[in-house]
């Protein structure tokens, strides 16, 4: 049996790409900001990986800020020298559709798809080397 996920539209397509060439069965539900109020501030936990020169930001609370923050966080891995930056969305979890916009508009890509790796799938987003 399959199992609902939540989407952007900036990745819809890679969500049925993928799920088509992977043969998971999910149904695909496009998430919209109608307008709902958000909190002041969202929240971004990190896990750091020196052996692999890498940061991993994952989801804590969606907010107004979530470029600037996503923007103050790549700053830092910049100055820490880590090149590989990803950024893990539970596709279980509606609001973490929030932070694709800012995302995608900073040069992440979506990458891989992790079933089951969270609420539902987990959708790994990784920085394009080259827009950095």
């Amino acid at each position: 049996m399959g199992t609902l996920v939540w989407c952007h539209s900036s990745f819809e397509e890679f969500l049925e790409e993928e799920y088509s060439r992977l043969v998971l069965p999910r149904e695909i539900k496009l998430v919209r900001n109608v307008g709902e109020k958000r909190a002041e501030f969202s929240v971004l936990s990190v896990e750091f990986n020196r052996v692999t020169n890498s940061a991993t930001l994952n989801p804590v609370c969606t907010g107004e800020d979530i470029e600037t923050n996503l923007k103050k966080h790549l700053q830092l891995f910049q100055k820490e020298k880590l090149p590989n930056v990803f950024f893990n969305m539970d596709l279980g979890i509606s609001w973490h559709t929030d932070f694709a916009e800012a995302l995608i508009k900073l040069g992440f890509k979506p990458e891989l798809i992790i079933p089951y790796a969270g609420e539902r799938d987990l959708l790994i987003f990784q920085l394009d080397r080259e827009l950095k």
